[in-house]
Order: structure tokens, then C-alpha cells, then sequence
């Protein structure tokens, strides 16, 4: 019976064992197939087209805030002259008139600062050491090679790891770049709805001003 016994632990230790052993092999790595590079393919197509997207909604948000400044400008070297400080004749409106010209030159100067936040060239920041060989895909790691031939050696050389290696480098590049964008994108968009009140107030007092004798 003892000996049963003892064959019926070791039976199920070893059945145990064997699931680990399997268990494991199933979470080793997998090798690289076609769809792995195809995925990390869309992932940087895809980032890279929510980057142009945020440079074209920051350029049209340059153009907007230019043409309200532009605007402004004119209006108040005619309505500035006009203002009144009596109560009862005008302050009331010429403070209006000016509170809502310096918030609109406040918000339009930091929208504008958001917007070069938007555009400004970024490089590669997140690499330890990149090197030749190994580094293919960001253009500064391209210039590490010698010339054009060792470049194009180095590719081929490269393994299915290696090039997922560098699409998926490339990827959390790309990643912390949109995010920058998008960032300093809604603050400015948020910002800039302020400066379109603060010029739409502006612009009426002002036309108002103008009209004084």
C-alpha cells in the first residue's frame, strides 16, 4: 500500500511538472511572423498621420489667430485715442474696452506659444546608445552608417527581429511625440476660444468708441 502510495504522489508530481514545462513553453517568445511587422507597420503609419493632422489643425489655428490680431491692431489705434475716464461718459465702456484688450493680447501670445509647441521639430529622444547595424529606420541613425552601401548591407542583414525591433522604437517615438502635439493642440484650441470672445468683446466696444465726437 505504502508503496502505492508513493507511486501515486510521484505520478502526480511529475503530471504537475509536466504542465509547468508546458506552461512555460507556451509564454517564450514568439518568433516574428509577417502580421507582428504588419501590425507595428500600421501602428507607425497611423502615428505618423495624427502628427501631420495636429501640424494642419495648428496651422489653421495660426492662421486664425493672425487674422484676429491683425484686426485688433487697426481698431484700437483709432479707439484708443477716444477712451474716457468720467463716470457717467464713457468709463464704464472704456474699461470693458480695455480689460478685454489685454486679455485678448495675453491669450494671444501664449496660443501662440502653444502653437510653436505644436510645430516645433522634435528628434529622437528615448535611444540609449544607437549604433550602426542595429539602429535602421530613424533618419540620424541612417547618417551613422559609412555610406550608402553599409546601410544597405546592414539591412540586409537584419533579422525579422531586428526590423520589428526598430519599427516598434520608432512607434514609442512616435507615441510620445502625439502625445506633445495633441497636448499643447487642446490647450491651444481651449485658448483660443478665449481669444475669439476677448476679440469678439473688443471689436464691438471698440467700434462703439470709435463713434464717439
Amino acid at each position: 500500500m505504502a508503496v502505492l502510495f508513493l507511486g501515486g504522489v510521484f505520478s502526480s508530481e511529475t503530471f504537475e511538472n509536466q504542465l509547468i514545462l508546458k506552461d512555460m513553453s507556451q509564454h517564450q517568445a514568439v518568433p516574428v511572423r509577417d502580421d507582428h511587422l504588419l501590425f507595428a507597420r500600421h501602428n507607425f503609419d497611423n502615428h505618423q498621420a495624427i502628427i501631420r493632422a495636429a501640424d494642419t489643425k495648428a496651422a489653421v489655428l495660426t492662421t486664425l489667430l493672425l487674422f484676429l490680431g491683425a484686426s485688433t491692431i487697426p481698431l484700437g489705434k483709432d479707439a484708443v485715442p477716444k477712451l474716457r475716464w468720467v463716470w457717467g461718459q464713457g468709463a464704464i465702456t472704456s474699461g470693458v474696452y480695455l480689460f478685454s484688450y489685454l486679455v485678448f493680447a495675453a491669450t494671444f501670445a501664449w496660443s501662440l506659444v502653444l502653437v510653436y509647441r505644436v510645430v516645433i521639430p522634435r528628434g529622437a529622444a528615448h535611444y540609449q546608445s544607437p549604433r550602426a547595424g542595429h539602429d535602421l529606420l530613424y533618419y540620424e541613425h541612417v547618417l551613422l552608417h559609412q555610406d550608402s552601401a553599409h546601410y544597405f548591407e546592414s539591412v540586409g542583414r537584419a533579422s525579422p527581429d531586428l526590423i520589428l525591433r526598430n519599427l516598434t522604437d520608432q512607434v514609442f517615438e512616435l507615441a510620445h511625440i502625439c502625445h506633445e502635439k495633441i497636448t499643447a493642440l487642446h490647450r491651444a484650441r481651449m485658448l483660443t476660444a478665449i481669444v475669439f470672445c476677448a476679440w469678439t468683446a473688443n471689436t464691438v466696444f471698440g467700434l462703439w468708441i470709435v463713434r464717439w465726437k
